[in-house]
């Protein structure tokens, strides 16, 4: 079983991280400010890992991630030789609060290592990059649906919120905590 959960890892993981590395540079172009902030750091690197993922759930690798030219980031290939500038640890030992957490918009505790610049902007990230649904879909739906379909979204997050916090809850009374 282990070897099949490392297999569909093996396959899946660079596309997933190909997606997540497309979405953060759209949110960076979205936001002006982002990539002005990340222009001065171009050719550093970041290296950001989940920490302390309990069992059955597999260790991920960490992600490296390099400032370019424009502002935005793409990812380092593997094998490549680099040293980090800055390090960020994601403790995932819990990781139904990390996910509370990220989903309320809350930064979760992180250990950072590496130059203080650089991690002042990558905190600024962490704490004013927000997906704007609506402004994505309007091309595709006109404002008006572009604007509830967000609001519905929105409503639909807020209950998953509430639903995670009431099992996390749970679970902590169960274990007598």
């Amino acid at each position: 079983m282990n070897a099949l959960i490392q297999t569909v890892q093996g396959l899946l993981a660079p596309a997933v991280l190909d997606r997540l590395v497309l979405a953060l540079n759209h949110l960076l172009a979205q936001e002006p400010q982002a990539t002005a902030r990340l222009l001065p750091h171009a050719g550093r690197v970041l290296r950001v890992q989940l920490a302390g993922l309990p069992p059955p759930l597999p260790s991920l690798p960490p992600v490296t991630l390099r400032v370019t030219p424009a502002g935005m980031v793409e990812q380092v290939a593997d094998g490549e030789p680099v040293t980090p500038d800055l390090q960020v640890s994601l403790p995932a030992e819990r990781p139904a609060q990390l996910a509370l957490q990220l989903l309320g918009g809350q930064l979760p505790a992180l250990q950072v290592e590496g130059d203080a610049q650089l991690a002042a902007e990558v905190d600024w990230l962490f704490r004013h990059l927000r997906w704007d649904m609506a402004e994505d879909l309007q091309p595709l739906v006109g404002p008006a649906v572009a604007g509830q379909i967000a609001q519905a979204a929105g409503l639909v997050g807020g209950a998953m919120r509430s639903g995670l916090q009431v099992l996390l809850s749970a679970g902590a009374r169960l274990r007598g905590g």
